[in-house]
């Protein structure tokens, strides 16, 4: 971690010091930011696009090759993770949430 909060895990060929520096770097830049709650992905031939999405209106656009989507796959998933077993919380996705709201009854229901 460093003095702004930001945690890196590296990708297995680069040093987490050359991490840092990129991500300070855009932290500090006016490279375009964006909040999302939701994504929408479509997978092509050689990439995938994710619609990054703002309450449920499209926000912003990516695509990422299917070697680096599976690299940013694995990063963030042991970053929750890692996350997760500090806090002693399991987060829940989207869809589990909505499992569970819509498994509640109704105001006024008994």
């Amino acid at each position: 971690m460093n003095s702004s909060g930001i945690v890196a895990r590296p990708a297995q060929t680069q040093a987490s010091e050359t991490h840092l520096k990129i991500i300070e770097q855009a932290m500090t830049s006016d490279i375009p930011r964006f909040y999302a709650n939701g994504f929408v992905i479509a997978y092509g031939g050689s990439d995938a696009t994710l619609v990054i999405l703002n309450n449920n209106v499209p926000v912003g656009m990516l695509q990422v090759g299917y070697a680096s989507l599976k690299e940013l796959s694995e990063n963030m998933l042991h970053g929750i993770e890692r996350l997760e077993d500090k806090i002693g919380v399991k987060f829940l996705t989207a869809a589990q949430l909505n499992e569970k709201l819509t498994a509640l009854p109704e105001a006024g229901d008994k």
